[in-house]
């Protein structure tokens, strides 16, 4: 039996023999990992697109194909549509209707065929060109009554196009999908403005009066998920606020 006195040395002294072992035998501390390296600057080449036209297009749509080949619509003269070749570009009129092809929305279906949502400016139509068989078919976007104004274009899954668009006569934002026959449509949202009725004039010049509002209109971009159900980001330029239904 260990007398009292001695135990607690004993202790000690096996303790840091023990600590002493694990210190001599432990591992050199790893440094930290570096940080992640950033990716290479992009390396942008830029190819001016030659077509037998002079004037600055109003608008160009952008798309790439499923064997990474850009497909381009533009116009404003004429709606002009362009795919990369060997050679350059190859460039194709579409609607060679005067100041047609302003506001060209590009959607390309499951073949990569090109569907293309845009306007005649003379007209004041809303038009919806596709190639099929070769050939580009073109029709107007006749939906009722309503005149779209600003919209978002897409396919669905079976490649039927759909649009969303702004009806500025009744104030409301809309969806409208062709069904084979024709667009049916449906309102997302309204409004219906009431007018202020004031006494007095007050002086316009008056830097004490709030600014008048904005007119009320909507901005929206279209996408459909894998059941075809529409999904929309808004712009309410009337109460300055950006939505998701």
């Amino acid at each position: 039996m260990f007398k009292l006195n001695s135990t607690p040395s004993l202790l000690w002294k096996s303790v840091l023999l023990v600590l002493m072992g694990m210190l001599v035998g432990a591992s050199p501390a790893q440094p930290a990992p570096p940080p992640p390296s950033l990716p290479a600057p992009l390396h942008w080449t830029r190819r001016p697109l030659y077509a037998p036209h002079d004037f600055l297009p109003t608008t160009a749509a952008l798309k790439v194909d499923s064997h990474d080949q850009p497909h381009l619509a533009y116009g404003g003269e004429q709606l002009y549509y362009a795919t990369s070749a060997e050679a350059g570009w190859k460039v194709e009129v579409v609607d060679p209707a005067p100041n047609s092809g302003a506001q060209a929305v590009l959607a390309l279906d499951s073949s990569d065929q090109p569907h293309i949502l845009y306007r005649d400016t003379v007209s004041d139509t809303v038009k919806y060109a596709h190639r099929a068989g070769g050939e580009w078919l073109i029709q107007p976007v006749t939906i009722g009554n309503d005149q779209p104004e600003e919209y978002s274009f897409t396919l669905t899954s079976d490649d039927r196009p759909c649009l969303s668009y702004y009806e500025s006569t009744q104030g409301a934002l809309k969806i409208a999908c062709w069904d084979g026959s024709g667009w049916q449509s449906q309102i997302i949202e309204t409004y219906i403005e009431q007018e202020a009725v004031v006494a007095e004039q007050p002086d316009a010049s008056d830097p004490a009066l709030p600014p008048p509002p904005p007119p009320r209109s909507f901005l929206s971009s279209l996408a459909l998920d894998e059941a075809n159900a529409p999904r929309l980001a808004i712009i309410d330029q009337y109460s300055a606020s950006l939505q998701y239904a």
